[in-house]
């Protein structure tokens, strides 16, 4: 894949999921997101006109493209606990869409 056709698709996954939840993102309901295998900042970007802030976390067993991330202007960092992070991601995540849909 391209960088323009990994920026597009991120661009569209953002359009259907703001669609998909409609009404029920408020302003400031949203305000921390975190791309927990960034790659290049793709999804960061794709949220930009999004009121959002956005942490891209790189994990150290993969391609280290933080600099790529720094030079889109996004913010980031690479982790080593990336497995275990994930977990607990998921769990984050459930507790954010049950939030949401309360």
């Amino acid at each position: 894949m391209t960088t323009n056709s990994v920026q597009e698709y991120w661009h569209q996954e953002v359009v259907n999921y703001w669609k998909m939840l409609g009404n029920k993102i408020k302003p400031e309901t949203i305000r921390n997101v975190m791309d927990m295998k960034a790659h290049l900042g793709s999804f960061a970007a794709a949220l930009k006109d999004k009121d959002v802030w956005t942490m891209n976390v790189v994990p150290e067993n993969g391609p280290n493209t933080l600099k790529i991330i720094y030079d889109r202007g996004l913010l980031g960092t690479v982790h080593n606990w990336y497995g275990s992070y994930l977990y607990k991601g998921i769990i984050f995540l459930k507790v954010i869409i049950t939030a949401i849909s309360v």
